[in-house]
């Protein structure tokens, strides 16, 4: 079965056209989709290292979990639903604060594909005692917290040894990890 991505104009409007992700990616249309940042309440975050199989940026690391929007879905209920299956969490709908709705707008030329999202990014606090990953082998080579420090350090340098290369998106990884810390003062 093929899932079915409702095709946005720029602005985030239905247009009332639903394709396939594939065909999504091959004609650049505008699409939703979802990212979380995910952190305990002792400040450690979610890293996860993606499969070598999977098409965008394969094993390299990533400090959120997320996906494509199906048709019909709402962002929330995808975000859930993206937890559940990567990393095995399940995660009350009230955990999720929404932090931006943005877009984001990528040509992958040896992949001929088009990336253009509008994109939903959303903080996920849990509590330590919540936490049982199981990651979706498919997607994730694995995934594990990491203290604030280890993250921006591997923001900071695209790199750590022990741990891999993050995938290059330093700007939006950095307001993630602002708007936690932001977060976390208010808390």
């Amino acid at each position: 079965m093929i899932n079915l991505v409702d095709v946005l104009d720029k602005n985030g409007n239905l247009t009332g056209k639903s394709v396939s992700l594939n065909e999504v990616q091959a004609r650049g249309y505008w699409h939703a989709g979802v990212h979380a940042l995910i952190f305990k309440n002792n400040r450690e975050i979610l890293i996860q290292k993606r499969t070598h199989e999977i098409i965008f940026h394969p094993d390299e690391l990533d400090i959120s979990v997320g996906g494509t929007v199906d048709s019909g879905e709402q962002p929330d209920q995808t975000m859930l639903r993206e937890i559940k299956e990567e990393v095995g969490l399940s995660i009350p709908a009230d955990k999720l604060m929404l932090i931006s709705v943005t877009r984001y707008n990528h040509y992958w030329p040896s992949l001929k594909k088009k990336n253009r999202t509008i994109m939903y990014s959303y903080l996920v606090e849990i509590d330590e005692s919540d936490i049982q990953l199981q990651v979706q082998p498919e997607e994730i080579s694995w995934a594990k917290f990491i203290s604030l420090g280890e993250a921006k350090k591997l923001i900071r340098k695209g790199r750590i040894k022990s741990l891999g290369k993050i995938e290059p998106t330093y700007a939006y990884y950095k307001s993630l990890i602002s708007a936690m810390e932001s977060y976390i003062l208010k808390s």
